[in-house]
């Protein structure tokens, strides 16, 4: 074989080299991050296990569950929040009212 032929021979085979490292390290990538996502979907599926577990184990013990008996989101502790405070104005009110119409019989809605 030629020089030349086998400098060309050389070249090709370096590029093949090239390409197939190429692609076995995206293949790589690729594998890496579908156990990645395989590791967190088997870490979710363990805390809702626990998650489960724990909450057979207040029923068989004849109570609710935590999670079931008081509600820890923002929304809903500010709703509740805000109605306490509507019924506690609602109550001031009507005493005030109430308060006015004795001093003033007068006032009293017809």
């Amino acid at each position: 074989m030629p020089n030349g032929d086998r400098l060309a021979y050389l070249a090709d085979v370096v590029e093949l080299q090239r390409a197939e490292l190429t692609r076995l390290l995206q293949e790589n990538r690729r594998l890496n991050e579908r156990v990645d996502k395989m590791v967190k979907l088997q870490e979710r599926e363990q805390v809702l296990r626990q998650q489960m577990h724990a909450t057979l184990q207040h029923f068989s013990a004849g109570r609710p569950p935590p999670s079931l008996t008081r509600s820890h989101t923002p929304i809903e502790d500010n709703t509740e929040a805000t109605e306490q405070k509507y019924l506690a104005l609602k109550q001031t009110v009507a005493h005030l009212v109430t308060h006015i119409q004795r001093l003033n019989p007068q006032a009293r809605p017809k």
